[in-house]
This record gives structure tokens, C-alpha cells and sequence, in this order.
């Protein structure tokens, strides 16, 4: 059993908030949900739509065909109709009085999917009494309005006597139906996370309102700033003073924030940025996913200095690179810059997050009877020097944005830009080192041809290549790239593939130029829509040919 809902309509129709909803109803009835969002952007009007997923197995991605169309203006059904599969049921506003039924009941126009979840229960023949249960607990003192209309829907289609399946509960396990930022905000908590700053960007905004709204209870503080500049630099100010800190924004506010994680860098101090991909250059369509900021992620600050570089290609890794991208920004006090995207950060999926993981924080604590007199930028073997924030009893601190000695005094000497340089070198060299034991990469399948990638396409990837002789290699961390772990992968491989969503091939130059062999076929996708596994097996089938 897998099927894929369509929902569409206006902004303000309550597609996003119903689909989840929708998408709540699947999976505490037993199986696998992913819901994938497109809206433009404007406040009102336009055209939205939200896909929901629900599947017996699990499931990675969204599906992009539809057995199930509901549309509240047919603007938006004639612009997608050509996506529905054969046989689809259609519900439209020529079938449906949807507005008339809205204000009749004196209902609010964004209460709209409560009327289609009654229709798709009692198409599917989910009892009555379980998706009530469900609105109530979702819902709390908006329930009464939308069980009302969840109740005209579900006799409206017992009336035209719709066709009906009994769909059976399902077997799996309620899992939390969580958003990728969700996801991205409780790793970040769960390592120990205390200071969240940001400005509002698409697609970030929702990590930026889910941290505020919950801040209490987990126990941290999120602000928003007056831009992207201030949050970065409050965000560093956080660090030096001992307390783990990020920042989020989307790869216009990244631009912004360079000139930051260069002083990052040279200070000495860890800090995690967040860069929510959208499509671009400048404002681009800031509402749509792409993968094009990886060049400015592995580049972005003047001079040389280490940075980590980190890409979830899912929900719960979205969780656990987070937890981790907090773990090295503070042992190697270095920044770490996690590479997400709009497919990820703004799509819902049935998850199985390693809350039980333990991320603890360890960072090289001054001791004085070990190190002597503090010296903030000691050189030691392995180039990551003590930490002691300010207000350590008998330290006193020199930071120094300038270069400097150890001590954290200003120097232009050429011994001093000699010594300092070289130590940043030697902690990246250390970085390098360590990362190849953990390898970070993630290989499914196998075969002689093989997929490579990073980021969202791995969920389309891995349903397209069911029943295929294909080795997948996702790649995890872009810096350091892991060379050594994919020489090991494609030594017997006769073709590679890479897939992307930019139109440079960005991730295709960074492989070859690391690993010195070419990729066979590149797969790029720039239109601002995620890739699908129909879309992805049949170029694969080619390949294969």
C-alpha cells in the first residue's frame, strides 16, 4: 500500500497546518507518512500544494503523482492535474462547494482540510471515532470548529456514495511525524544547544519559531535579530563566553555572515551555522529547494582557516548531525556549517530520531597545573589549544581578532603569522585525520555502477534504485571530504553516476577534483522542485541499458 494525497489551494487555506494533520491521522494508524510542501512567496493567494505520503513500508521522499486530488480553486488543480495517476479520485471547487460549505458553518477559510479528511476517512474506512480523537489531541480549542467539519465532508461522501476501501491498521509503531527544522532544533537541544539566534528567511524562519515557542521547556534562549549580521556575531559573542551557540539562515543570509565566521576562524571560537538551501543567486525563489550553496559553504571567509562541513540527508540525520556538528565545533573550536535544504528542512516524515544518543560536549579545558600560564592560542600537537571563557577564576583572557602569539596579543611578526598559520593547519590536519576513521559516508546497495551524492536527493535515490544493480554513496561530510572511505566504494565500480540540484554541478567538480576520477552521467536539477523516484528511475534504467 502506498498512496499520495494532493491537497491544493490558496495561502491562507490552512494547506500546510491540514496536511499535517492529514498526515497525523496515518501515522497513529500505523504507517509511514512524508509530506512534502510547495507554496510561493506571498502572504495570500497564489497556488500551494501539500503532498501527503502514507506508505506500509518505509518511505524517503515525496512520490510527485497523485491517487487522491482535492483543490479549493481550480487555478491550482488545472496547473497540476497532469500529475494525477490513472484512476485518481479529483475533488474539486467544481464538485465541492467548499467556500459556501466554510460559510455556512461560520468556519475559518483555513479549516478547509478538515472537510477533505472527512472525506478521505470515510473513503478509506478509517472509524470515525479515531480521527475525532486525533483532531481533539492536535487541535485542542480549535477541535470543536473542525470536527464539525470534518463531519460534513465524511457524509457528504457517504451521500454520493463514494467508493471505499477498508484500510487496514497498520503494524508499525506510532514514530514522531516530525519537519526537518523540528528535527534540526531538538539535535542541537539534545547536544546542549543553549543559545539560538537568528533572522527570520525562508526556509529557515520555522526552526527560528519552533525554538522560541518551546524555548522554556527546553530550557534555552532564542532570538531573533535585527538581521543576519547581529545574529551571527551575538551568536559568537555566546561562544566566547563558554555557552554553545548557533545561528540559522538561508544562503542569502550566509553571504552576510562571512566576514563573522572568518573572525570564527582566526579567534578560534566554535560556533554552528545552519544554511537552509534555497534556490538563488540573490533573492532567487526563496520558496523552493536547491543545493547551490555548497562552493560558498566550503569557501566563505577571507583568509585560511578549518571549518567542518556537514550534509543530512534526512530528518533523523538532520537530529544527529546536529547533535554532532555541536560535539566538534567545541573540540575542535573551529565553526561547522550544517548544509541543509529546503526538502529537508521543510518536509515532514515519519521519524525514528536516536533521542537515546548521547552527544556529549567535551572541549580542551584549561588546567593550569597541566598547561602552565593560560595562553589562549597554545601550541600543541595537535594544534587545538586550551579553552577557558572569561571569568575563570586566576585566568585572564586575550582574544584577538588581529593575528597574534599565544597569548592573544596582537602581532604582525613574520615568526608570529609563521606560528599561527601553521597551528591552524596542523588542527586542520588533525580534523582530516580523525574524520577518516568515522569515514562519513553512507553506502546502500550494490553494483558496478554507482550514484553519488549529497543531501535531499538520497531519498528519491534510494527508491529509485530498488531492484537495481546500483551502488549508492552518499556523501556526508563535504569538509573534509572523506576521500579515502569512496576510493574504497568505486575501486571496482565501471560507471559513476552524481546527483544534485544545482546547475553547475557543484558537488560532480568537488568529487572529481578530490578523488581524480570523472563522473560517467551528471544529474543536475535546477527548477526548484525536489527529485522524485519515478523521475530518477527511469534515467537510471538508461544508465543501465
Amino acid at each position: 500500500m502506498d498512496f499520495s494525497i494532493f491537497i491544493g489551494g490558496q495561502a491562507g487555506e490552512g494547506i500546510k497546518r491540514g496536511s499535517m494533520l492529514i498526515g497525523k491521522v496515518f501515522n497513529r494508524y500505523g504507517y509511514h507518512v512524508f509530506i512534502m510542501n510547495d507554496y510561493g512567496s506571498i502572504i495570500r493567494g497564489g497556488t500551494d500544494y501539500s503532498e501527503i505520503r502514507v506508505s506500509t513500508k518505509e518511505i524517503h521522499t515525496s512520490f510527485n503523482r497523485f491517487d487522491y486530488m482535492f483543490a479549493f480553486h481550480m487555478d491550482v488543480f488545472e496547473k497540476y492535474k497532469d500529475k494525477a495517476k490513472e484512476n485518481c479520485f479529483t475533488l474539486t471547487l467544481n464538485d465541492f462547494p467548499y467556500d459556501e460549505v466554510i460559510k455556512k458553518a461560520d468556519a475559518e477559510p483555513f479549516m478547509k482540510p478538515s472537510i477533505v479528511l472527512g472525506v478521505l476517512t470515510f473513503m478509506l474506512g478509517i472509524p470515525q471515532n479515531f480521527v475525532e480523537d486525533v483532531i481533539e489531541d492536535d487541535l485542542g480549542k480549535n477541535a470543536p470548529k473542525n470536527i464539525e467539519l470534518f463531519r460534513i465532508g465524511f457524509e457528504y461522501a457517504r451521500e454520493k456514495n463514494f467508493n471505499n476501501i477498508h484500510l487496514i491498521k497498520g503494524e508499525k509503531t506510532p514514530k514522531p511525524l516530525l519537519y526537518g527544522n523540528d528535527a534540526i532544533g531538538l539535535g542541537a537541544v539534545r547536544s546542549g544547544m543553549k543559545v539560538y539566534a537568528a533572522y527570520p528567511i525562508t526556509p529557515s524562519s520555522t526552526l527560528l519559531e519552533f525554538l522560541a515557542k518551546n524555548a522554556d521547556r527546553l530550557g534555552i534562549i532564542a532570538l531573533q535579530l535585527e538581521d543576519e549580521i547581529a545574529a551571527i556575531n551575538l551568536a559568537l559573542g555566546s561562544a566566547y563566553a563558554g555557552v554553545p551557540s548557533m545561528v540559522g539562515t538561508s544562503g542569502a543570509g550566509l553571504d552576510l555572515m562571512g566576514e563573522t565566521i572568518s573572525l570564527a576562524g582566526a579567534v578560534e571560537l566554535p560556533i554552528v551555522i545552519l544554511d537552509v538551501q534555497r534556490v538563488g543567486p540573490s533573492t532567487g525563489a526563496p520558496t523552493y529547494t536547491e543545493q547551490s550553496d555548497l562552493n560558498l559553504a566550503l569557501n566563505i571567509g577571507h583568509g585560511e582557516f578549518p571549518r567542518i562541513v556537514l550534509a543530512p540527508g534526512d530528518i533523523e540525520e538532520a537530529f544527529e548531525l546536529t547533535a554532532k556538528a555541536f560535539q566538534f565545533a567545541l573540540w575542535y573550536q573551529t565553526p561547522v556549517i550544517v548544509l541543509s535544504d529546503k526538502h529537508i528542512s521543510e518536509s515532514a516524515r515519519t521519524t525514528d530520531i536516536p533521542f537515546s544518543n548521547n552527544y556529549p560536549l567535551m572541549i580542551k579545558t584549561y588546567d593550569k597545573d597541566f598547561d602552565g600560564p593560560y595562553h589562549r592560542y597554545k601550541i600543541t600537537i595537535d594544534g587545538i589549544s586550551p579553552f577557558a571563557p572569561p571569568g575563570t577564576p586566576d585566568v585572564i583572557v586575550h582574544v584577538n581578532s588581529t593575528e597574534h602569539t599565544e597569548e592573544g596579543y596582537s602581532s604582525s611578526l613574520p615568526e608570529t603569522l609563521i606560528k599561527m598559520k601553521e597551528k591552524r593547519l596542523l588542527k586542520m590536519k588533525t580534523i582530516e585525520e580523525d574524520f577518516k576513521l568515522m569515514k562519513f559516508i553512507n553506502v546502500f546497495n550494490e553494483g558496478d555502477v554507482a550514484v553519488v551524492s549529497f543531501g535531499s536527493p538520497k531519498g528519491a535515490i534510494l527508491e529509485a534504485i530498488e531492484g537495481f544493480p546500483i551502488k549508492f554513496i552518499q556523501v556526508v561530510s563535504l569538509e573534509p571530504f572523506p576521500k579515502e572511505a569512496v576510493l574504497e566504494e568505486i575501486a571496482h565500480v565501471k560507471k559513476i553516476i552524481s546527483v544534485e540540484q544545482n546547475s553547475f554541478g557543484q558537488f560532480a567538480d568537488l568529487f572529481e577534483r578530490k578523488i581524480g576520477r570523472n563522473i560517467d552521467k551528471r544529474v543536475l536539477k535546477y527548477d526548484g522542485r525536489p527529485f522524485s523516484p519515478w523521475e530518477l528511475r527511469s534515467i537510471f534504467e538508461e544508465v543501465l541499458k
